[in-house]
């Protein structure tokens, strides 16, 4: 049997699959380029926006404004009612750059959005190192540029990146701990540095633990006395930090952040979080990074763990420590997303799994992107057949799904709201508002934050007869709030005691500037 015709027609088509895998990888690298300029041009929008953007941003600035005063994690049943919900990293930081003499709005989005151009360096890097000498410089360097722009493009990503919200910098500096953990080698400054970078990131977000995870573990199953000095390192700093902010707040900092920082959890909200989640494109993800962690286990790790750990704790595959410290720390945020089950939660517990996710995916990429596939004529075949397929499956998530909210432009929205903020830079006595940020615009103090204290009030932690009263006796000179009673927003945050006395008190009613004005009937 003749098998010249069975070899041509076999050569035909790999030459016609490799050319469709190339058309596969341009596509995927102009529709990239795209969404990256799109991320770019939306971060300064929103850091030159002067309204809010997002219902938590006005209280977190709020905080940041008394971080340094004794207000700091105070006393909930004085004015202001404030819980301060978060450890106080990113408040020190957006403080510290509003001293400048920054507007603090301005300040708090520039230090998330600085944030969130370090963590797209920190993907790409990472990347960068995981590919390593696995494919040729070109496929590396695109391999890790896509890894981090697949990271921007998530919806998640581009829609909280804007915000003065701490969650961006508390991803940064947890996946800057792992990166740098990975590459410590047998520097001890470079281990510890790591580790004050992970302890850098509870205390931003008290729930990014998975840098400190991800070390700890696999430092003990590669390097067991670096893991032990990594564990006690990380633990002293954490309790001599907490231990000293108990201690400057009377005790405030801890009744904060595990009594007052109530949420319930419900089955049905995590349901809802995680499909939500699916609809931007999770499942590419997942199966994307997990396609990686596979491949990258047979590729980095060798063909048995033994000899893998020797090379590792030998400090000479720091390849595959960043493997195993991605995928410990891919698996806890997997874990954390179990989070979004808490009434009030959002997208945000997924930035820090799509972060994970980015320079495993951008491994895969590399790989793809290497002309000869490599390893698919060996028997260590590295990227099987269908891998570039892949590059089509997040297509329609990148061209169709969400980018993010979009900055208002419209010029008579912007009007109304600067008035209604001198309107409230006017009014006599204080006002409450759902837009906090408008407070915060007109010089005032945020005298109630709603939405948590709603909460406290169902649980029993606070007695919500201390804002009842003061509405019943008109101590604001206005209320705001997003939508009337009845609807799902407001009731959420405005208990039905609160609501009877805002309806009883301030029975007027307007449309403001997209807001509900309760006014007093004289």
């Amino acid at each position: 049997m003749n098998a010249k015709p069975l070899v041509a027609a076999a050569s035909a088509i790999s030459g016609v699959w490799r050319l469709a895998a190339w058309l596969m990888l341009a596509a995927l690298a102009a529709v990239l380029a795209w969404r990256g300029v799109d991320f770019a041009v939306r971060l300064v929008e929103a850091i030159l926006y002067p309204f809010e953007l997002d219902y938590g941003e006005g209280i977190v600035l709020q905080q940041a404004l008394l971080i340094t005063g004794p207000h700091a994690y105070g006393d909930i049943t004085r004015e202001p009612f404030i819980v301060f919900h978060y450890p106080p990293v990113y408040l020190l930081v957006v403080r510290a750059v509003a001293a400048l003499g920054v507007d603090i709005i301005v300040a708090g989005r520039a230090v998330s959005a600085l944030a969130s151009l370090a963590l797209l360096a920190l993907v790409f890097l990472a990347a960068y190192r995981l590919i390593g000498d696995t494919a040729p410089p070109r496929a590396r360097a695109f391999g890790a540029l896509a890894g981090a722009l697949l990271v921007a493009a998530a919806a998640p990503f581009a829609h909280w990146a804007p915000f003065a919200r701490v969650d961006m910098l508390a991803v940064a500096f947890s996946l800057g701990a792992i990166v740098l953990a990975a590459h410590a080698g047998g520097s001890p400054l470079r281990l510890h540095g790591a580790v004050l970078l992970a302890v850098a990131a509870v205390f931003t977000k008290q729930t990014s633990i998975a840098a400190s995870v991800a070390i700890v573990l696999a430092l003990l199953l590669t390097r067991p006395r670096r893991g032990i000095a990594a564990m006690i390192s990380g633990l002293a700093a954490g309790l001599v930090i907490a231990l000293a902010a108990i201690w400057l707040t009377d005790g405030g900092f801890l009744l904060h952040l595990v009594l007052y920082n109530v949420n319930r959890f419900a089955i049905s909200t995590i349901v809802g979080q995680l499909v939500l989640l699916m609809l931007f494109g999770g499942g590419v993800y997942a199966l994307q990074a997990g396609l990686a962690l596979a491949l990258g286990a047979r590729r980095l790790l060798g063909s048995g763990w033994t000899a893998a750990a020797r090379r590792v704790a030998l400090g000479d595959r720091p390849q595959a420590l960043l493997l195993l410290m991605l995928a410990i720390g891919f698996c806890v945020s997997t874990a954390l997303l179990a989070l979004t089950g808490k009434r009030g939660s959002s997208v945000n517990y997924a930035i820090e799994w799509f972060a994970l996710s980015g320079p495993l995916i951008g491994l895969l990429i590399a790989w793809m992107a290497t002309p000869s596939l490599p390893g698919r004529a060996g028997a260590d075949a590295a990227v099987p057949p269908v891998t570039p397929m892949l590059a089509v499956l997040a297509l329609p998530f990148l061209l169709f799904g969400p980018r993010g909210d979009e900055v208002p432009h419209d010029a008579a929205g912007r009007a109304a709201r600067a008035a209604l903020v001198e309107e409230i830079r006017a009014a006599p006595l204080p006002v409450i508002s759902d837009d906090m940020v408008l407070l915060l615009r007109a010089g005032r103090t945020v005298p109630w934050e709603p939405a948590i204290f709603a909460e406290l009030a169902q649980t029993g932690i606070w007695d919500e007869r201390l804002i009842v009263d003061r509405i019943r006796a008109r101590r604001f000179a206005f209320i705001l709030t997003d939508g009337e009673r009845g609807e799902r927003l407001f009731d959420s945050r405005y208990n039905p005691a609160v609501a009877q006395a805002i309806a009883e008190a301030y029975p007027r009613r307007e449309r403001r500037a997209g807001l509900v004005m309760h006014r007093p009937s004289n």
